[in-house]
C-alpha cells in the first residue's frame, strides 16, 4: 500500500496545471515569465491584438542581458497658475521606462513657491497601467489618485528633493504629477534598466489575435538542472495583452533528484510491478491462511 500511495504522489507531483497569467508585450522589448524547477510541455496563449508576438522558451544559462542607463534628463519646467494633474513623458515613446530584471528610476524635484500655496504642493505618482493614469488625470484636482504603484508624499514648497524608485520588472510605466496653484517646478529623471538580449534565439511559435497552442519538447527546454523563461516580444506600434496558459508543467526531476526523464518513467514502472505485485501475495496470504467453516 505505502508503494501504491508513492506511485500516486509521484504521478500527482509530476501533472502541474497554472493558472493564466495575463503579461503585456511591447513594442522592441521582451516580456519575460519565470519557471523554477520546472518543465512546460505545452503552453496557451491568446493576444488582444491583431498583430503578432514572438515566443522564445530559453534556458537560464542562454539568457543575456542589456544594460541600459537613461542619462539625467529634464523631463518638465514650468510655473504652475492653477492646481492641476497631468502625465509627464520622458520622450516621445513612452517605452523607455521599462526594464526586464533592474527597475530602478531616479527623480531630482526642485520647487519653487511664488505666491500662497494651500494644501499639498506637488506629489508624484507612478502607474502601470493607462486606466489608473486616466482616473488620476480625470479627477484633477482632488479626488481618487487609482491605484499608484509607487508614490511621494507630498513634496516641500521649496528646495530639491531626490526621489528613487525599485519597481517590478515587466511593466510599462506612467508617471503623473500633481502641482498646487503658484508652484514653480523642474523636474529631471535617470533611470538604471536591464533588458533581456534575444539576438540570435529562434522562437518557437508566435501569437496573434487567435487561440494559439505552443508545443514545448521539455527533453530541450531546460538543458539539464536549469530552469526556465519564456520571452515575448513584438513588432507592433501598439501595447499588446498576451493570456499564457502553460497547459502541462512537469516538475524538474533532474534538478530535483539528479536523474533523466526516462529514469523517471523507469522508476515508476518498477513501483507499479512492486505494488502489483505487494497486493497479489497479500491476496494469497490471505486465502491460503483462511480457515474452514465445515463442521
Amino acid at each position: 500500500m505505502a508503494a501504491i500511495a508513492l506511485t500516486f504522489l509521484f504521478i500527482y507531483k509530476n501533472t502541474q496545471h497554472f493558472d493564466a497569467q495575463n503579461i503585456s508585450v511591447y513594442n522592441g522589448y521582451v516580456t519575460s515569465i519565470y519557471y523554477d524547477q520546472f518543465y512546460v510541455n505545452e503552453v496557451n496563449l491568446i493576444s488582444d491584438s491583431s498583430a503578432t508576438a514572438s515566443v522564445y522558451v530559453v534556458p537560464m544559462s542562454q539568457l543575456s542581458y542589456i544594460p541600459v542607463v537613461l542619462p539625467e534628463k529634464q523631463i518638465d519646467k514650468r510655473n504652475s497658475t492653477f492646481s492641476q494633474r497631468f502625465e509627464l513623458h520622458y520622450d516621445q515613446s513612452e517605452n523607455n521606462l521599462i526594464c526586464n530584471t533592474v527597475c530602478e528610476f531616479n527623480f531630482t524635484i526642485e520647487l519653487q513657491q511664488n505666491g500662497i500655496v494651500s494644501g499639498c504642493p506637488a506629489q508624484l505618482f507612478l502607474y502601470d497601467n493607462k486606466v489608473d493614469l486616466k482616473i488620476f488625470k480625470d479627477n484633477e484636482p482632488h479626488g481618487s489618485v487609482g491605484h499608484p504603484v509607487a508614490q511621494t508624499g507630498c513634496l516641500p514648497k521649496t528646495g530639491v528633493a531626490n526621489k528613487n524608485f525599485h519597481l517590478p520588472p515587466n511593466k510599462l510605466y506612467y508617471i503623473g504629477w500633481y502641482v498646487a496653484k503658484n508652484v514653480g517646478y523642474t523636474i529631471w529623471l535617470s533611470a538604471n534598466l536591464t533588458r533581456i538580449n534575444i539576438s540570435g534565439l529562434n522562437e518557437n511559435c508566435n501569437v496573434s489575435s487567435q487561440h494559439t497552442t505552443c508545443p514545448i519538447t521539455h527533453t530541450k527546454y531546460p538543458h539539464k538542472k536549469e530552469n526556465i523563461s519564456l520571452l515575448f516580444n513584438t513588432t507592433s506600434t501598439t501595447m499588446m495583452g498576451v493570456n499564457v496558459t502553460p497547459v502541462l508543467v512537469q516538475w524538474n526531476l533532474q534538478r530535483l533528484i539528479g536523474v533523466s526523464a526516462s529514469s523517471c518513467i523507469g522508476v515508476v514502472a518498477v513501483m507499479v510491478a512492486v505494488s502489483v505485485w505487494f497486493y497479489y501475495c497479500m491476496i494469497r496470504t490471505v486465502a491460503r491462511s483462511g480457515y474452514s467453516t465445515i463442521a
